[in-house]
This record gives C-alpha cells, sequence and structure tokens, in this order.
C-alpha cells in the first residue's frame, strides 16, 4: 500500500506541474492576442525628414525604439530592458574571432609542412636538373628539324581540303538556324496570343470580382480597428501648381474628414513645398488581424479566387507549346 500511495502522489505533482504550464500557455497566448500593441510617432518635416517612436507591448516588456534620420534607419529590440541587438553583435564577435584563431594554426601548421617539403624536393631535384638539360637539348633539335620538313608539305594540301569543308558547313549551318529562328518566332507569338486570352477571361471572371469587393470590405474595416487614436500636426504643403493644389487639398479634406484627424493644413497655391510636424499615437491587437486572416481563409471567395488561380496555371502549362 505504501507503494501505491507514493506512486499516487508523483503522479498528482506530475499533473499539478502539467496544469500549471498548460494555464502558463493559455495565459500567454491570451495575453499575446488581445493586450494591444501601442505605437507613438513623431515626425517632422523642415529640412530633413527626422521620425522617432517606438513600438511597445505590457508595459514595456517588449519595447523596439525606431528612429530615422539623415535616410538611415536605426532600430533596437528589447525584451524585458535586454538588447538583443547587443546579445546578436556579441555571438557575432565572439564567433569571428574563433573561427579566425583556429584558421590561423591551420595556415601555420601547413605552411611548416609544405616548407619542409619543397626543400626536400628542390634538393633532389636541383643534380636532376643539369644531367637532363644536356639530353633534353639535343632530343629537341632533332625532332624540330624532322617536324619543320613534314609541316611544310603537308600545309598545302590541308589548306586547300579545309577551306572547302568550312564553306559547305557555314552554307548548312546558316539554313537551318534560319528555320529553327522561324519556327520559334511563331511559337512564341502563338504562346503570347494564348496567354493573353487567358489573362483576359480571368480578369473579366466573377470569381475576381467577388474577391476584390471582400477584399476591400476587410481593409475597410483593418483600417477601423488599426487607425490611431491621436493625429495631431501642422502640415503646409504646395505642388507649385495651384490647379493641381486644389486638387489635392480636396482630396485630403474629404480622407482628414472620414478619419477625423486633428491636423491644421495650409495649402501653398505658389511654391512647392511640404513641411510640418505630426504626432501619431495609437494601438493595434493581434486578435483582429488574426480573425480577419481566418476570416478570408474560410470565405468561399478566397477558394473560389485560389481555383480560379490554379486553374489558370494549369492551363498555361498545358497550352502552345
Amino acid at each position: 500500500m505504501t507503494v501505491l500511495l507514493i506512486i499516487g502522489k508523483v503522479l498528482l505533482k506530475i499533473i499539478e506541474i502539467l496544469l500549471i504550464l498548460l494555464l502558463l500557455v493559455i495565459l500567454t497566448a491570451c495575453a499575446v492576442l488581445f493586450i494591444p500593441v501601442r505605437y507613438d510617432f513623431d515626425m517632422s518635416l523642415y529640412d530633413n525628414t527626422d521620425i522617432h517612436g517606438r513600438i511597445s507591448w505590457f508595459f514595456r516588456i517588449a519595447n523596439i525604439p525606431v528612429s530615422y534620420a539623415e535616410n538611415k534607419l536605426e532600430y533596437r529590440i528589447k525584451v524585458f530592458g535586454v538588447d538583443y541587438n547587443k546579445i546578436k553583435n556579441f555571438w557575432v564577435h565572439f564567433i569571428k574571432h574563433s573561427n579566425n584563431d583556429k584558421t590561423l594554426e591551420m595556415m601555420e601548421v601547413s605552411d611548416i609542412d609544405e616548407k619542409e617539403d619543397n626543400d626536400e624536393e628542390n634538393n633532389s631535384n636541383i643534380e636532376e636538373k643539369y644531367s637532363d638539360r644536356q639530353r633534353a637539348e639535343e632530343q629537341k633539335s632533332e625532332k624540330q628539324r624532322s617536324e619543320e620538313h613534314s609541316i611544310s608539305n603537308n600545309e598545302t594540301d590541308r589548306t586547300g581540303k579545309s577551306s572547302k569543308k568550312k564553306k559547305r558547313k557555314k552554307l548548312k549551318i546558316s539554313v537551318s538556324e534560319i528555320r529553327k529562328k522561324i519556327r520559334n518566332f511563331f511559337n512564341t507569338i502563338k504562346q503570347l496570343l494564348y496567354r493573353t486570352s487567358i489573362l483576359k477571361e480571368f480578369l473579366k471572371s466573377e470569381e475576381l470580382s467577388c474577391m476584390v469587393c471582400f477584399a476591400k470590405d476587410n481593409m475597410i474595416h483593418l483600417l477601423k480597428r488599426i487607425k490611431p487614436k491621436r493625429f495631431n500636426g501642422d502640415i503646409r504643403f504646395g505642388t507649385g501648381d495651384p490647379c493641381s493644389t486644389g486638387e489635392l487639398l480636396g482630396v485630403i479634406s474629404a480622407v482628414w474628414g472620414f478619419w477625423g484627424f486633428d491636423v491644421n493644413i495650409t495649402p501653398d497655391f505658389e511654391e512647392k513645398v511640404l513641411e510640418g510636424s505630426i504626432k501619431v499615437k495609437g494601438t493595434i491587437r493581434i486578435s483582429t488581424l488574426l480573425i480577419i486572416f481566418i476570416k478570408t481563409m474560410i470565405s468561399d471567395e478566397w477558394k473560389n479566387f485560389t481555383g480560379l488561380v490554379n486553374n489558370m496555371k494549369k492551363s498555361i502549362k498545358s497550352g502552345v507549346h
């Protein structure tokens, strides 16, 4: 009985530990999904565009400060106050030094072995060179004399035959290449016409129009959830043309009225100018992104669109060759 009691207690402790781990996993998943990610940016558009801000999560446990100045983007990733970039640079520096030390040792050992081998080979070859040079020079002189007589007699016969063969080969190759090029040209034209017809059918299809409408609705819903809660600033702009400046002012005023941003806009109808300062604050929840993603994957519009794309790819592959 005592053994069974001990086994029962051990199993209960294991079950308790597993339940605690499961609760921790559930809590972290809920925190990631439902605790919002906050963003805060300040942008100035005077002489140079300067952007400074941060992206943080859950009382800045995860923190990413971002800055853009003088056409340089800089950012840091901090988790619980620990800088990820410093850790990464430390490991890269450490690995480089360890690899360099190993390569230097290998190079030194290989250089010593090569020097010893070269010294032995040089000492043994010096004696052989002096004796072999005289024999080689005598043999070369005799071979050169005999080869010169044979080459002079054979060159006259070969030149006439080779010139005739080359001319015939050039004529044959030119005709065959022209036929191949003509066939390839007509085949490419057929393929282009066939693919353009498939693209026209794809653009006129109902599946594509339904998918565009579905994506537009989801994008509007997403922008309403992601839009900044605070958008303040002063902007002065001008295109240099009074007509285009007035048209752009109408578009901006319509967008600003729809989103409800508090921004002072002063148009300049004479100069080409873009300057000002903007402050943006807002939040993003990962749960909203996940819900929209799941809705698109489950929807009939997405299934019909993917089926249409796959059929188009198959028809292009099994088309004109």
